[in-house]
C-alpha cells in the first residue's frame, strides 16, 4: 500500500494535490505518523524492560529521520518510510504486543536507512565541534557525507532485497509463514 505522497510539514504539502483534494489526500499520512507518534509516547512514558526500550528508540529514529531538516530524504525514501510507519495505523490503540511486533519490523526493514541516520547524527556533531572559520565549508562537506550515506544506504537496501527474493519473501521469512 503506498501512501500519498508527502514532504516534511516545513516544505508543505505535494504540488499535484489540489487544494480541496489535499485532506483526503493527506489523511492517511497523517493517521500514520500521529499513530507512531502516539505509540512512542505511549511506551516512554512507562517503565519498559530493556528490549523493549531498544524499540521505542528505535521507532524515535525513524521519526527524527521524518523531521530532521539536514537529513534531506528523495521522495522515494520518504515514501517507504511511511509505507512501513503504516501499519501504526492499522494496529488498535491498546495493541501492545502488535506495537511491539511492528516496531520490529520496522526496525528490521528500515535497519540500513537507520545506520545511515545514526552515522549522519555522529559526523553532524563531529562537524559542529571542528574549529573550521567557515560554516560554509562544514555545510558542504556534511552534505557531501549526507548524500554518500544515503546512496550506500540504497545499494545495500537493494542488495538485500535481491538476495532475499523480494519483499514478499523477507516479510514472510520474518513472520515464519
Amino acid at each position: 500500500m503506498d501512501l500519498p505522497m508527502s514532504k516534511p510539514r516545513f516544505l508543505g504539502t505535494p504540488a499535484n494535490v489540489r487544494p480541496a483534494e489535499r485532506a483526503t489526500v493527506l489523511e492517511p499520512l497523517a493517521q500514520a505518523l500521529a499513530a507512531a507518534q502516539a505509540v512512542l509516547l505511549a511506551g516512554l512514558n512507562i517503565k519498559q524492560p530493556e528490549y523493549l526500550r531498544d524499540r521505542y528508540q528505535r521507532l524515535a529514529a525513524i521519526l527524527d529521520m521524518l523531521e530532521d531538516p539536514g537529513w534531506v530524504l528523495p521522495p522515494a525514501d520518504r515514501q517507504r518510510i511511511l509505507n512501513v510507519l503504516s501499519g501504526f495505523a492499522l494496529a488498535s490503540a491498546e495493541a501492545g504486543m502488535d506495537h511491539v511486533t511492528l516496531m520490529e519490523l520496522a526496525s528490521r526493514e528500515l535497519r540500513h536507512d537507520l545506520d545511515a541516520y545514526h552515522a549522519y547524527c555522529r559526523l553532524r556533531i563531529a562537524a559542529a565541534q571542528r574549529q573550521s572559520p567557515h560554516a560554509a565549508d562544514r555545510a558542504d562537506w556534511l552534505a557531501e557525507r549526507r548524500d554518500a550515506l544515503q546512496l550506500r544506504m540504497r545499494q545495500l537496501r537493494e542488495r538485500d532485497h535481491d538476495s532475499s527474493g523480494g519483499t514478499w519473501r523477507r516479510w514472510r521469512s520474518l513472520l515464519n509463514l
